[in-house]
């Protein structure tokens, strides 16, 4: 069933508000496989947005969503690179979007130890987190792996640091891929990002970055959407949602 943005409002604004989160995951035990989509009844899709090397590519994402507020993603930032600009992140944060653990260090985990995953992951959770917004790391948690290693070759040692951490592992079902296009914002490269994540279908997860691309398709791709009655919502928003519980 598709809902209209009004309906749509009207059975989820309990979520928007500030304490939307509490108590949303509870203590339930959290999957040890990568997530790529969630079977659920409602209309829902959901949009990580990763990496944020350019605070001012942060700031121009905010600024889009002036003009559709109810509308929060959950982004995934590099832990040292959300300490070097912790007051755009915490304007992010603010504004209602969920943030998740993309490691400190963007490591590539290809190869690399347990040890040494678990390390980055957790200088996150347990020192770049709290440092910026004076909390500590929720848990259950969600956590992206960064360059696309999760499903297609999935590591274990991945698959247990994450388990061990409490952390959902978010990957994605639909990718823009907008960094296979050399980050040029051009018509033609926004075409074609918007056409890849455009397949979004209910209840998949799907990434795209805080690129100049991604931002310029933004917009449009939020309306994309609307038109199909999908609604982009957080993770532990569509996870809530999922039918078998």
């Amino acid at each position: 069933m598709l809902y209209s943005r009004r309906e749509f409002f009207q059975y989820s604004g309990a979520w928007l508000g500030a304490k939307w989160l509490e108590g949303l995951l509870g203590e339930e035990q959290i999957p040890s496989w990568p997530l790529i989509r969630v079977k659920t009844d409602m209309p829902y899709v959901c949009i990580g947005i990763d990496d944020g090397w350019y605070p001012s590519i942060v700031e121009q994402f905010l600024k889009i969503m002036e003009e559709d507020e109810g509308t929060k993603f959950t982004v995934f930032p590099v832990g040292k690179v959300m300490m070097q600009s912790a007051d755009v992140w915490r304007a992010v944060k603010a504004a209602g979007h969920v943030i998740g653990n993309h490691s400190h260090d963007h490591l590539y985990v290809r190869g690399k130890t347990k040890e040494r995953i678990k390390r980055s992951f957790r200088v996150f959770e347990e020192e770049d987190y709290p440092e910026v917004f004076g909390e500590a790391f929720p848990k259950p948690g969600w956590a992206r792996v960064p360059f696309a290693e999760a499903p297609v070759k999935a590591n274990q040692n991945v698959r247990d640091v994450l388990f061990e951490m409490n952390d959902f592992d978010v990957h994605w079902r639909r990718d823009s891929y907008s960094w296979n296009t050399n980050g040029v914002n051009n018509a033609r490269n926004r075409e074609y990002c918007l056409k890849n994540i455009g397949q979004l279908v209910q209840g998949d997860i799907g990434v795209i970055h805080f690129s100049s691309l991604d931002m310029a398709i933004l917009p449009a791709l939020l309306s994309n959407l609307a038109e199909r009655g999908l609604v982009n919502v957080p993770f532990p928003v569509l996870w809530e949602a999922r039918r078998d519980k």
